[in-house]
């Protein structure tokens, strides 16, 4: 019988029994174990020895080779479905704006750049465009655009200052992603996460500044779906506020027993 060797940190209730994969009915027999108290961190640190007839010789596949965490307080872990959005697939890039022009505010120049911050892109519904690959199935061609909303700041040469918010210019994407082998009536979405900033810049001219934008883009096909994971019930209770400005009435209220 082949063994293998699986580190798990559980509480003391679970110390013994049998373990079984995931993907068989066969169970895996414990031969030994090993346990440590580990006191600062209320733990106990547990290696099983096991003997199974069913591991894979992949380790990446191996349904034993995974670890689990909580407290010896804790309760026994539990299974439970939960609903989640689910990335199917992922892809990262880098778009570059090199002459993103806005104009100048009404003031008295000269004016000095104070700030810029921007918000996570959006795709334009309209613009997108997804097309089968015929000789590469589940992967699609995928065309849309992108907007990144900003606020950018000036200060003139008096003090005054003045707040600007728009549109970066159209970011157009054309790539490859993969798609899941899904009923139609799977609700699928492509989403983004971008995450923008100056590369060089501001550049003043007569009446306009001049930037150079870099942004780091995530797109990310997405589904909600019904997911079965090990849990340790709900959580616990939050602390109690700090209020910035505690309220002196209904003092029994706030402070019940």
């Amino acid at each position: 019988m082949p063994t293998t060797q699986v580190s798990v940190a559980l509480s003391t209730a679970n110390v013994d029994g049998a373990i079984k994969p995931s993907s068989s009915s066969k169970e895996a027999v414990i031969l030994t174990k090993e346990i440590t108290f580990v006191p600062s961190q209320d733990m106990l640190e547990i290696t099983f020895v096991v003997k199974t007839d069913i591991l894979n010789n992949s380790a990446q596949e191996n349904p034993l080779a995974h670890t689990l965490s909580g407290s010896a307080d804790s309760h026994l872990i539990n299974k439970q479905c939960i609903i989640v959005e689910k990335v199917f697939a992922s892809c990262q890039q880098r778009k570059c704006i090199p002459a993103f022009t806005v104009a100048l505010p009404i003031g008295i120049p000269p004016f000095t750049f104070i700030s810029i911050t921007f918000r996570n892109g959006v795709i334009v519904q309209p613009t997108i465009i997804i097309t089968p690959i015929p000789s590469r199935p589940n992967l699609f061609r995928v065309q849309f655009t992108i907007q990144i909303p900003y606020t950018l700041s000036f200060k003139d040469s008096v003090g005054q200052t003045f707040t600007l918010t728009g549109i970066l210019s159209d970011i157009s994407n054309d790539i490859v992603m993969y798609f899941p082998p899904l009923s139609p009536e799977f609700d699928i979405n492509l989403r983004v996460e971008t995450r923008t900033e100056i590369i060089a810049g501001p550049f003043y001219l007569s009446t306009t500044a001049q930037l150079s934008i870099g942004s780091f883009i995530v797109t990310k096909v997405t589904g909600l779906v019904q997911l079965l994971i090990p849990s340790f019930g709900y959580c616990p209770e939050p602390r109690e506020c700090e209020e910035s400005q505690p309220q002196k009435q209904c003092v029994d209220f706030l402070k019940p027993d």
